[in-house]
């Protein structure tokens, strides 16, 4: 896929995201050859993510955020909490901590010195039957997300537009710049 876009294509402004599921055994052991266990390589990933809608309290997962970051830093890619949601399937939900975005993410975020430098926070998307995000008043969990969105720790796509992360390098004729949305 990555020789498809970029080689055949000649897509250079694409990011592949390695993100494998956060599994117990991921934790034990050699974390980093756990983690990297089915890793393409430097040469076609640019950002190292792990998938995890559980309990990030649970038992290694900490470590093996910390362990991503270190990895990044390594290898010169960025680091991401590439999937994360609600636990247990989404909402509604009576098994979902209620708190999840605001007590644990948001934790995790702003208080751990390694965690807190990962570059994004990309949650699944809703669909009928499985919400990852709570979407709505009265829903478990929105009071929650709410206090996370609003946290100056957190951004939206809604505010970085003023930020202008998209602008294009000064120089940039319009072939050599394009933003898929």
């Amino acid at each position: 896929m990555v020789q498809y876009f970029r080689d055949t294509r000649k897509l250079h402004n694409l990011l592949y995201v390695y993100c494998p599921n956060f599994r117990g055994s991921m934790a034990s052991g050699d974390i980093a050859a756990n983690y990297l266990q089915g890793y393409a390589g430097d040469d076609y990933v640019d950002v190292l993510g792990l998938d995890w809608y559980g309990d990030i309290h649970r038992a290694g997962v900490m470590d093996v955020l910390r362990t991503l970051v270190a990895l990044a830093d390594a290898r010169g890619k960025a680091p991401a909490f590439s999937e994360a949601g609600i636990v247990l399937g989404g909402l509604p939900d009576a098994a979902a901590d209620p708190d999840w975005f605001r007590n644990d993410l948001l934790e995790l975020l702003k208080n751990d010195p390694a965690t807190r430098r990962l570059a994004f926070v990309m949650t699944w998307y809703n669909k009928p039957g499985q919400f990852w995000v709570p979407y709505a008043p009265g829903v478990t969990g929105y009071e929650s997300f709410m206090d996370y969105f609003n946290d100056p720790w957190t951004a939206f796509g809604d505010e970085l537009g003023a930020l202008r992360l998209y602008d294009p390098p000064p120089g940039a004729g319009p072939a050599s710049w394009l933003l898929i949305h």
